[in-house]
């Protein structure tokens, strides 16, 4: 059962959000760690999750006042911008953070900080943006057995890549140079095993926090319309950045027939155990306190 039978039905009756106010919006395409999700995110401070997905789910910790289910096909193309893009004036002035089921966000401090104090900090700040590394949380062998019940990430044994994460200048066609402050990045499973990745699909920087405006428009690519956004830093001084501690893409490669049956292990040499605590992606460099935070 959901609480709303489709996006328009959300948007006509759904929550009303103050500006000061901070959601999850979570594409849920299988219950792989839906309910951690939810928890997690709730953990971290947000007002209100709400879940998207085209399955009804067990009650669980989505049962909660602070998260509302919705139906919508998920998997209809370019679902993920059309949901933020006809949510994005439901939003409107507040900040938003859009994910999947088994991602997991991470900001410098968030052992003793909250969401909010984040984004309070980054409007201070003026900036409307934090930006946002995917980072790939995997087994350190393929699941045999679909990854739902090949894996438990509670078992302790999840790894995280400790290097091979690097960016390139991002082009602007139009005008034949790079766009200010802007990058590709790439790294993780997807930079490792990039012939079974399509290539509009390899890069792990994304758009995912950000302070909602009605007009804006997110694209597929995870960019948005206004170029600000779009950036990793401020003018004047370094911003402060973020993570998502991300399963999906070592689902996607074990449920892959042509990777699953080529790929024995996703561990290297460079994998480390991934501590679930924040100071690990400090000090590796995938999140950044910013200045003064």
């Amino acid at each position: 059962m959901f609480d709303f039978n489709s996006l328009d039905d959300l948007i006509a009756k759904g929550p009303r959000f103050a500006r000061s106010d901070v959601v999850a919006l979570i594409l849920a395409e299988d219950f792989f760690q839906i309910d951690q999700t939810i928890a997690h995110h709730l953990r971290m401070g947000f007002d209100h999750c709400i879940v998207i997905s085209r399955s009804a789910m067990h009650q669980g910790v989505r049962a909660q006042d602070a998260v509302t289910t919705v139906y919508h096909d998920v998997f209809a193309t370019n679902a993920m911008a059309d949901v933020v893009n006809r949510c994005m004036p439901m939003f409107d002035g507040g900040w938003v953070m859009v994910c999947y089921n088994g991602e997991f966000l991470y900001f410098p401090f968030c052992e003793t900080r909250s969401i909010s104090d984040v984004t309070r900090f980054v409007t201070q700040e003026k900036r409307p943006v934090i930006p946002i590394v995917v980072v790939d949380a995997y087994p350190a062998q393929m699941p045999r057995a679909p990854y739902d019940t090949g894996y438990d990430p509670t078992s302790g044994d999840v790894l995280i890549d400790s290097i091979g994460y690097h960016a390139k200048p991002r082009w602007n066609m139009d005008q034949g140079r790079a766009h200010d402050r802007q990058l590709d990045m790439f790294g993780g499973l997807k930079w490792r095993f990039s012939n079974y990745v399509p290539f509009e699909r390899r890069r792990i920087d994304r758009v995912a926090l950000f302070q909602a405006r009605a007009g804006l428009v997110m694209g597929d690519d995870w960019t948005c319309s206004d170029p600000d956004y779009n950036t990793y830093q401020g003018i004047y001084h370094n911003n402060l950045r973020a993570a998502l501690v991300s399963h999906r893409t070592a689902k996607a490669l074990s449920q892959n027939p042509a990777s699953r049956s080529e790929i024995e292990q996703f561990a290297w040499g460079h994998s480390v155990p991934w501590t679930g605590q924040s100071r690990q992606l400090l000090d590796l460099g995938l999140i950044e306190a910013g200045q003064w935070f």
